[in-house]
């Protein structure tokens, strides 16, 4: 069974619960309280769904300073997509077909269960549809330039967002953009990564390394920021740091060593590698801090030679400067079901993903959640 058909009960539940809250219009007070969450479960909503390609947290970055997640807004409308705009994007969606818009539209019809050709400025109220209304604004301003991905670095991100996306009081600019990253949240992001024979070089470990670049892309990587380290593994004379957490200093040394790392073979001995994670890599020795929040994103199959369900829990519970590690489990190749929820936090659905449906904007949205949801019954309007 592949990866995909094994995780996606887990997918279409997320979505489920995610389509569930964003496609209501959510009262002013509730906005206030949930909009950054709502904001991202909308963005992971979008991703999962794959119609579009990577956004590289521009879409998150873009409702901050808009509208700071929906708090400074006119009419609702979280993404701030103009009436105007709006308008004439509907007047000419067929305009675009060379750039493959309408088979946009009818993905977006058969996965989120929208006719785009039939929704009304007034639908922008709410988060779902305000969403979709600029990601498609983005797709065309970007396929008008012939380049089909969205900049993948804050410095870029904010120009392009500067020089396409409509203001309507023109009263932010590329620094007020950039500032946006000052309130995501300090981590320190540990990458554990499967080298194993039982998972392939090619494509497996080719594509984990795309997967892998693309994650810290879309996190400001700095000393003060986000802090990656990487670890690779096999078995244990073969796993070893690539890199601590205060080596690599911004995003393209990051993606650059992560570009560089060789497949070692060998049985694969992920409790071992959990060990080296929470023992070494999450020490101040190697870059780790005491006001960062620990996470992990372990990208393996599940089938661990060794036992890794006690390293795994040890490393989730904190003990004095260790350990109280979060972990995402990202499953590849061949996996092993049981093997997954050995490693990973609870719940199951929550932490335990893909490849296709992980990035940041999901990972923040977990990481946010209320272990406890509060005035669950005034989220939504009736």
């Amino acid at each position: 069974m592949s990866t995909m058909s094994l995780l996606s009960t887990t997918a279409m539940i997320t979505t489920t619960v995610f389509l569930a809250i964003i496609t209501n219009v959510v009262t002013e007070e509730a906005r206030i309280q949930t909009g950054e969450h709502v904001t991202y479960a909308t963005i992971s909503a979008i991703t999962q769904s794959g119609i579009f390609p990577p956004d590289f947290s521009i879409m998150r970055r873009i409702a901050c300073v808009e509208s700071h997640y929906g708090d400074d807004i006119y009419d609702g409308n979280i993404w701030q997509v103009d009436k105007e705009v709006f308008l004439d994007m509907q007047k000419n969606l067929d305009d675009h077909v060379e750039w493959g818009l309408p088979d946009k539209l009818k993905a977006i019809e058969e996965k989120l269960y929208i006719n785009w050709r039939l929704v009304e400025w007034k639908d922008l109220r709410k988060p779902l549809y305000s969403a979709l209304a600029a990601r498609i604004y983005l797709y065309i301003a970007r396929a008008k330039a012939e380049e089909y991905e969205l900049p993948n670095n804050l410095l870029d991100q904010a120009k392009f967002w500067e020089e396409n996306y409509y203001h309507k009081n023109k009263k932010y600019s590329k620094e007020d953009f950039s500032s946006c990253v000052n309130i995501e949240p300090v981590l320190d992001l540990a990458f554990v990564v499967d080298s194993s024979a039982s998972v392939s070089d090619y494509p497996d470990y080719t594509e984990t390394k795309r997967f892998l670049i693309r994650i810290a892309s879309e996190l400001h990587v700095g000393l003060d920021k986000t802090r990656i380290g990487l670890i690779v593994f096999s078995d244990k004379q073969n796993t070893k740091i690539v890199f601590g957490f205060d080596e690599k200093k911004d995003n393209n040394a990051v993606n650059k060593a992560i570009a560089d790392m060789k497949f070692l073979m060998g049985k694969t001995e992920e409790g071992d590698a959990i060990k080296v994670m929470t023992n070494t890599l999450f020490s101040i020795e190697r870059g780790a801090r005491a006001n960062a929040r620990r996470v992990a994103v372990v990208v393996t199959d599940g089938n661990s030679a060794d036992d890794v369900k006690g390293p795994s829990n040890i490393a989730r519970v904190k003990d004095g400067m260790k350990g109280d590690i979060t972990i995402f489990v990202i499953g590849v190749g061949p996996i092993v079901k049981v093997g997954l929820k050995a490693i990973a936090n609870d719940p199951y659905e929550d932490y335990v993903s893909t490849r296709e449906l992980f990035d940041a904007t999901y990972m923040l949205n977990i990481l946010g959640k209320p272990k406890k949801p509060k005035n669950t019954k005034n989220i939504i309007k009736a």
